[in-house]
């Protein structure tokens, strides 16, 4: 890893760029690469780090994460409270400003995500506290969430997150290229026959109509059905509305 360092810090003085020692951190499953040295710098070692505000790991830090933005959704909605906590404002007003502001700050990198039930319980409880707070109401008031939605017309956050999603898939499905986003999607293990079972139930596909597929040609199979039909944008929205209905 330190040779691949020394040789981007090469390549990118030849285009004029220079590489910051203090901000370069790196991180790796590695036990044995405690230290890596850069024209007599240190590189530190970091069991994870924040890019583009999104933080990443080498263990799942979905949870952490959705934590993170649903503190950024709260924040936001401080920002703009004036708004949302306005009486004569008029309702359709703060259901824009929520959809344009508050949703995507809540739901900003959940394209690779794993949506659990957990998960979208925190972003609904979140949601409603917003929704009531809008309407000037408490939770003691024991009003149905069913009919608070019903006053505000906001966006459900986990129909909006699984939009993305879903979105996110058909582009990276369309990528004609070699870029890393679709060679770590497309990237696998050597599969057990039980992998190759939980990949048919995961794309809806028996194991009758598996048959003997082995896990390689099964992927084959579901990856270029995907990419056919994400070649078209208008057939690609068809599973994103029964997503999101």
């Amino acid at each position: 890893m330190e040779e691949q360092l020394n040789t981007l810090n090469i390549k990118s003085k030849e285009v004029g760029l220079k590489m910051h020692k203090g901000k370069t951190k790196f991180m790796t499953n590695y036990e044995n690469d405690d230290t890596i040295q850069i024209e007599n710098a240190s590189i530190e070692k970091v069991q994870k780090y924040k890019y583009l505000g999104k933080s990443t790991c080498m263990k799942d830090l979905t949870k952490e994460e959705v934590d993170i933005r649903i503190r950024a959704g709260w924040s936001c909605f401080g920002r703009n409270r004036e708004i949302f906590l306005d009486k004569n404002m008029p309702l359709s007003l703060k259901k824009q400003v929520y959809d344009q502001c508050i949703l995507p700050t809540m739901t900003y990198g959940c394209q690779t995500w794993s949506l659990t039930k957990i998960i979208g319980n925190k972003f609904k409880v979140a949601q409603r506290a917003m929704e009531r707070k809008i309407l000037g109401i408490k939770i003691k008031d024991k009003i149905p969430c069913k009919n608070i939605r019903q006053q505000t017309h906001i966006k459900d956050v986990v129909l909006f997150a699984e939009r993305q999603k879903w979105n996110w898939a058909g582009h990276v499905a369309r990528m004609s290229d070699h870029r890393w986003t679709k060679r770590a999607t497309k990237w696998q293990t050597s599969a057990s026959d039980q992998e190759a079972d939980n990949l048919c139930d995961g794309a809806t596909v028996s194991r009758k109509q598996r048959g003997d597929y082995g896990t390689e040609r099964l992927v084959t199979e579901i990856d270029g059905g995907l990419t056919r039909r994400a070649t078209s944008c208008s057939g690609w929205t068809k599973p994103r509305r029964i997503v999101g209905r």
